[in-house]
């Protein structure tokens, strides 16, 4: 899991990040990993208004962003875990095929790094 989010965050020069993925359950997402980045014992419902939006958008979610436009983002609210954690900076969906496995908090970089479709 830390490969995972060290490979996602090298190439957007992230100094961190955390890995999300579904529990044993499948109806919950949880931390499987993190890398600079502070552990979190949350559990993030599938069925919450941020996870389907990852799931049927398939968007990066740009924190920032967000905060400024939520409408771009269907106006959803993110979660309090993730609006406490004060260097994240994108929700990156993880897939394999159709179905959305979980997902990757990056830190914000250290120096502006623009972001597009790619």
């Amino acid at each position: 899991g830390e490969l995972v989010v060290r490979g996602l965050a090298d190439m957007v020069e992230s100094p961190g990040g955390a890995l999300w993925s579904r529990d044993a359950a499948g109806d919950h997402l949880v931390q499987v990993a993190a890398w600079n980045m502070r552990r979190d014992d949350a559990r993030q419902p599938v069925e919450d208004a941020m996870v389907r939006f990852l799931a049927e958008k398939d968007w990066i979610v740009d924190l920032a962003e967000h905060r400024v436009h939520p409408h771009r983002y269907d106006g959803i609210a993110m979660p309090e875990w993730l609006r406490g954690l004060p260097d994240a900076w994108l929700v990156v969906p993880l897939r394999v095929g159709e179905t959305m496995v979980g997902f990757v908090v990056l830190a914000q970089p250290r120096t502006p790094v623009p972001i597009n479709w790619e």
